[in-house]
């Protein structure tokens, strides 16, 4: 993490004259290592610059990327959490209606997770659900198993031990293969 934080403090600091298609690139690239790295509000803000910039020259594919990967920053308080599960709906809606199967993935899997977090399990278990179905259909083979260990979580949380150990044996499973 700390080399590749290095790295994107380098791009964003030769990015400053770049057009502003590789400027947000950068940002979005140095936001998610901060985000990765634990810090959380400065990669917030990196990503919000690309967000800007997206949207300024009328990028909306890139635009709802940043946008969902904003609400990775967002596992704070319960206000800052429903701030990432409205934002992230906001990117879910543009995906679904340009049929981004991937982007449609990645922000279901976020929903998910803020879900999560604020202990709203049947939303998580929803969104999970659907990231799952989705994840088989276009092949993503390591979501697929992610979503089964994170609907054994879920399982965990509602009481369920038939549940829990059937969808992490078939995450365990699925890992290995």
């Amino acid at each position: 993490i700390d080399e590749a934080r290095g790295w994107a403090h380098l791009a964003t600091e030769r990015s400053k004259n770049a057009p502003p298609q590789l400027a947000a690139g950068v940002f979005i690239c140095a936001g998610r290592v901060e985000v990765a790295s634990g810090n959380e509000q400065v990669g917030r803000e990196k990503l919000e610059k690309a967000y800007q910039i997206y949207q300024h020259i009328g990028d909306e594919s890139n635009a709802a990327w940043a946008l969902i990967y904003i609400c990775t920053g967002l596992f704070g308080s319960e206000d800052e959490v429903r701030r990432g599960i409205s934002l992230c709906s906001q990117g879910l809606a543009y995906f679904r209606k340009v049929n981004d199967k991937l982007g449609t993935s990645q922000a279901l899997n976020i929903l998910g997770e803020l879900s999560r977090r604020i202990g709203d399990y049947e939303a998580a278990k929803h969104y999970y659900e659907d990231c799952l179905e989705l994840s088989k259909e276009i092949g993503e083979g390591l979501r697929v198993p992610m979503q089964y260990a994170n609907l054994s979580a879920i399982a965990y949380h509602q009481n369920q031990p038939e549940a829990i150990q059937r969808m992490a044996r078939l995450g365990i499973r699925l890992f290995d293969q």
